[in-house]
């Protein structure tokens, strides 16, 4: 399941408890360009494939800021944390599906909360540009 719109969009999404207006009030300041959260995760300087830091938001959420050159992804799924993926810069396109149409090429991974897929031509498939929040 997905949830993706432009973030100043779907801001009502985000008042239904303190964890998530603190979420929204990160993700905002994270495209702000006037402050140190956007300047940090511009300045990440991507050498090989992906360079990231993992920043703790309070109630249990962990921001990943990372900068990556794009390539073959994964599809995954997670059974204790929500994504939010939030393009700060550039642009991608992200796949996506029902978990039931694809076959597990990795079994379920505590440590990362994490479950990898095979690939799956029988997805959807959308366009996440500057300030698209998915």
């Amino acid at each position: 399941m997905a949830l993706v719109g432009n973030i100043y969009d779907i801001e009502m999404m985000f008042d239904k408890s303190e964890a998530l207006q603190t979420l929204y009030k990160y993700l905002l300041e994270s495209i702000d360009s006037n402050l140190d959260i956007y300047k940090r995760i511009i300045s990440l300087d991507c050498n090989d494939d992906r360079i990231e830091k993992k920043i703790d938001i309070g109630f249990g959420m962990i921001a990943i800021e990372q900068s990556y050159k794009l390539s073959g992804g994964n599809f995954e799924s997670h059974n204790k944390y929500v994504d939010f993926q939030l393009m700060i810069k550039g642009a991608e396109y992200m796949e996506f599906g029902s978990i039931d149409d694809f076959k597990i090429s990795s079994e379920y991974d505590v440590n990362r909360d994490v479950i990898l897929y095979h690939q799956n031509n029988d997805v959807s498939k959308i366009l996440l540009k500057e300030n698209t929040l998915a």
